[in-house]
């Protein structure tokens, strides 16, 4: 596979190869009321291995009360691995383990993980105290303000 010059399609041939929970946990020795506003919290963080083809997108989410901002309701990360043919071929130069895919394949990777964390958290959590929290829907141009910081 070639890179393409910008604005041009590009093939790439990637999947899903492992879905995982890295980590959970509830704190319920907080007792929330109806008027209580939670508030959530999301952080991504990409690992690269090149020579097994590998983008693993680990997204880390947490809920707290607007009162109290820094103890955690509820926690998780939430690990989707994906295997990308050729890999190394969009390597960036002089970096020992880091790649550019174009902007198309990083958006379809960060929501298809997010949405896989939001799935785990939601069947953790279920029947707990915590269960109503949800991770909302992130529509494009929140993911770029807020968790991409791309937008001015």
């Amino acid at each position: 596979m070639t890179k393409k010059a910008e604005n041009e399609i590009v093939s790439l041939e990637m999947a899903i190869i492992r879905i995982k929970t890295l980590f959970f946990k509830t704190n319920e020795t907080i007792k929330i009321t109806k008027i209580e506003q939670v508030n959530f919290n999301i952080h991504v963080e990409t690992g690269v291995d090149i020579p097994n083809n590998l983008v693993a997108l680990t997204v880390k989410i947490s809920f707290n009360t607007e009162s109290d901002i820094n103890t955690k309701l509820l926690e998780g990360d939430f690990q989707t691995t994906f295997a990308i043919k050729e890999l190394e071929n969009w390597k960036k130069p002089d970096t020992a383990n880091e790649v550019s895919l174009p902007d198309d394949i990083n958006y379809t990777m960060l929501t298809i993980s997010i949405s896989h964390a939001r799935a785990l958290l939601s069947s953790l959590a279920a029947n707990g105290p915590y269960q109503t929290m949800l991770l909302p829907l992130l529509t494009k141009d929140w993911l770029e303000t807020e968790l991409l910081k791309t937008k001015q």
